[in-house]
């Protein structure tokens, strides 16, 4: 239903073109959350990887509006490229053995390290990148570098959906709080966190707590920020459409794609029954409950 619910959307938005998105660290462990908006085909979708191995399983899935670039992003020059058993805890950065030891967790990955020397090259230098409509970011660790180096490209983006570090795991990564001041320098503003990924703390009463239910440490999670709608008189149209569509398909804010229709129809450029017809495919858990007749 969702993916009817979003098709839709868009062709009630009529879009003047596709919404550019730039994926870096698109390693294809899990789906993205724009997978959705991707199958619609309004988009255009261009994705970093810097792992050969995760490389080739992107390209042999890609669908027709998206293209893989085997390619390190991130400040300007070399670096070192520390890759682990697993692939998904690649990183610019080594991982913290302090970290893993408190944690007990991820600790038989520190013996699997290798080192492989990657030229990086910032957003705002890669000719293969357009101006970004939304930026997806993970790359344990290198966020702010990447988003640093984006500013010009990022400079008329609606959204990015980043990863935020909770718990250091790797040694000299940047914090959350450097991540959050860059982001708010470039005019975007915490919208909402994505599911978390949280770890239970270790003793030798842990077998008496519920294996799932008992987690309390958090790790990391993807957080979306978007660009300020405080001002919403200046966005354009087109904009509004497009942050409209991602809010639907990527993070799924009902309440804000139906403030933006809302927005949209005061423009005169939707009509009230897109609203409508959005309000009614949702689910039934996301709608108000009835309320019963006084009596």
């Amino acid at each position: 239903m969702s993916r009817k619910r979003i098709m839709a959307l868009a062709r009630g938005l009529e879009l003047a073109r596709p919404i550019r998105i730039v994926d870096v660290g698109a390693n294809p462990l899990y789906d993205p959350p724009y997978k959705p908006l991707v199958a619609t085909g309004q988009t255009e979708l261009v994705g970093f990887e810097p792992q050969q191995e995760a490389y080739k399983e992107l390209v042999k899935s890609a669908p027709d509006n998206a293209t893989f670039i085997n390619a390190a992003v991130g400040a300007d020059g070399e670096g070192t490229l520390h890759l682990y058993k697993s692939s998904g805890m690649g990183s610019l950065f080594p991982l913290r053995a302090a970290s893993l030891n408190y944690l007990r967790r991820f600790k038989r990955l520190l013996p699997t390290e290798t080192k492989h020397p990657v030229t990086l090259s910032s957003l705002d230098g890669l000719d293969q990148v357009p101006q970004i409509d939304l930026l997806k970011c993970d790359v344990q660790g290198g966020e702010l570098d990447v988003i640093k180096g984006g500013a010009a490209k990022l400079s008329k983006a609606q959204a990015i959906v980043v990863e935020l570090r909770y718990y250091q795991l790797y040694e000299g990564e940047p914090t959350m709080g450097d991540l959050d001041n860059q982001l708010r320098a470039q005019g975007f503003k915490l919208h909402r966190f994505l599911p978390m990924a949280k770890v239970g703390l270790r003793s030798k009463y842990r077998d008496r707590l519920h294996p799932t239910r008992a987690k309390s440490q958090l790790i990391d999670g993807d957080a979306v920020y978007i660009r300020s709608l405080e001002e919403i008189d200046t966005w354009s149209d087109e904009a509004l459409k497009r942050l409209c569509l991602m809010a639907a398909g990527v993070w799924y804010s009902h309440d804000m794609v139906l403030m933006l229709l809302e927005e949209l129809e005061n423009r005169g450029l939707v009509k009230p029954k897109l609203a409508r017809q959005y309000i009614s495919s949702l689910p039934p858990e996301m709608l108000a409950p009835v309320l019963e007749a006084a009596q």
